[in-house]
């Protein structure tokens, strides 16, 4: 519920992905598109097709998905 929210997931998943915060920034580098209200922030969208679902929330706190280095 409060807090941040930092995701690190290679590069080939798969995945159904949503993110929301109410009080916090989005970030994402997969290219989902941020929408912003009034009150709130959220992506979604799949990833590499799509897959299992991603659920990414928090009420105060930011949300940055990201891909993770190359080993």
């Amino acid at each position: 519920m409060n807090g941040a929210v930092d995701l690190e997931v290679p590069e080939s998943s798969r995945a159904t992905v949503r993110a929301h915060t109410v009080w916090g920034w989005l970030t994402n580098d997969f290219g989902l598109q941020v929408h912003r209200a009034l009150v709130g922030s959220w992506f979604s969208g799949d990833l590499n097709g799509g897959g299992a679902g991603l659920v990414l929330d928090t009420v105060n706190g930011s949300i940055h998905l990201r891909r993770a280095p190359v080993q």
